[in-house]
């Protein structure tokens, strides 16, 4: 085969990579789906009615809404690291409501306690 031939061949198989990079990844929507369900629980869990769980809240609401932006602009490798954030900054709004919440369960049964010892 003459040169001339494989040049068409050659300029395709070069161009084959920047046409599969450019042609985008899914949408990560079971990223998107985690990060939204794990804010739901925290709002369960009374993440806003916590000063300090709140502000991680409204984190991760931020992230997933700047997320959607992004998957919406097609950028959605851009949207993946966006959306770990997200989830973990729910993960802590989470965590900081159970605890509180465990912290309060606490003291009232202590209160509870000393009910009882002063009734003796």
């Amino acid at each position: 085969m003459h040169w001339n031939h494989r040049l068409p061949v050659l300029a395709l198989c070069g161009s084959l990579p920047g046409l599969l990079a450019c042609g985008g990844t899914q949408p990560p929507a079971q990223d998107l789906t985690q990060a939204k369900s794990t804010v739901r629980a925290a709002e369960e869990a009374g993440a806003e009615e916590q000063p300090e769980a709140s502000v991680y809240l409204k984190l991760a609401r931020d992230q997933i809404a700047r997320a959607e932006a992004l998957i919406k602009e097609d950028e959605n490798e851009k949207a993946v690291p966006v959306l770990e954030r997200a989830e973990m900054d729910a993960r802590v709004a989470l965590e900081l409501a159970k605890t509180n919440s465990e912290r309060q369960t606490a003291k009232a049964a202590w209160l509870k306690v000393e009910e009882l010892k002063a009734e003796k």
